[in-house]
């Protein structure tokens, strides 16, 4: 009960509202008041906390931000030390599922054939005997994200009608959440008269199971940061094989002419 001042007079406890610009952040309970306390000041200590909550929250994720940040970029100085482009892209995908707390992480590449998202690697060890398995066109979140160029966040897939079960049945896993991000390449000029690769969807990345509450805006930020980077290193890596094709195909034909050359002075 109050006195017509506003003053606090009893001991019952109070239950008073901590919130942020009209935004209810949780409930404080105040009992056992040894003193006389006016209500306006009760209310005024409640928004004072309010406001800390939030300044709290902003720190903590900028903090968050900058380990990830560090992280990155200790991740990037390490790719010069591999040219295997398979073996830089398992390691991007152990570095994604390290930032984003994650149980694992799988990247995707189309079968131009088909339209197949086939699970080239991923980041579990006990997930590679089922790499290279084949995700028909149309089934999934990975599907779904790469025939759309949508990023999906997916916090419980139960209730997501999109939600193929087929990995996890091979891997004996469970998938709880998912995080999916769609390989975009990027347009490269080849230069003078060769012209240049167009910008298209060559697959997806797949964040499963986020360890601790579900996946954030920040996750989400992070995750297409990387999948532009699988994307890029992916591409590059296949225009080198086309280029070592080309390479073979040109050495062959020159190692074919001079045999028959010999072969023609031999009958002279």
């Amino acid at each position: 009960s109050y006195s017509v001042t506003g003053v606090q007079t009893c001991a019952l406890p109070i239950y008073l509202p901590v919130s942020h610009n009209e935004n209810l952040l949780g409930i404080v309970q105040i009992a056992n008041f040894k003193e006389l306390v006016q209500m306006s000041t009760l209310e005024s200590l409640s928004k004072l906390m309010g406001h800390y909550l939030v300044v709290n929250h902003h720190l903590m994720e900028s903090n968050q931000w900058a380990s990830r940040l560090q992280q990155l970029l200790e991740f990037i100085g390490s790719i010069s030390s591999s040219l295997d482009p398979d073996q830089i892209l398992r390691m991007l995908l152990e570095q994604v599922s390290q930032l984003l707390d994650a149980e694992a992480c799988s990247l995707y590449l189309i079968d131009d054939a088909n339209g197949e998202a086939i699970l080239h690697l991923s980041s579990r060890s006990d997930h590679r005997l089922v790499e290279n398995y084949r995700i028909p066109q149309g089934k999934g979140l990975i599907q779904h994200v790469i025939a759309s160029g949508e990023t999906l966040m997916v916090n419980n897939v139960l209730n997501d009608k999109r939600y193929f079960n087929g990995v996890d049945v091979l891997s004996n896993f469970k998938t709880r959440s998912v995080l999916a991000v769609a390989l975009v390449s990027n347009r490269i000029e080849l230069g003078k008269e060769r012209g240049s690769t167009n910008s298209r969807i060559i697959g997806g990345l797949e964040i499963l199971n986020k360890m601790n509450g579900g996946f954030t805006k920040m996750d989400v930020m992070l995750a297409e940061i990387f999948a532009s980077q699988a994307a890029t290193i992916q591409q590059t890596a296949q225009i080198y094989n086309q280029m070592d094709e080309l390479m073979i195909q040109l050495l062959t034909s020159l190692m074919h002419a001079e045999i028959g050359r010999a072969s023609c002075r031999e009958r002279v």
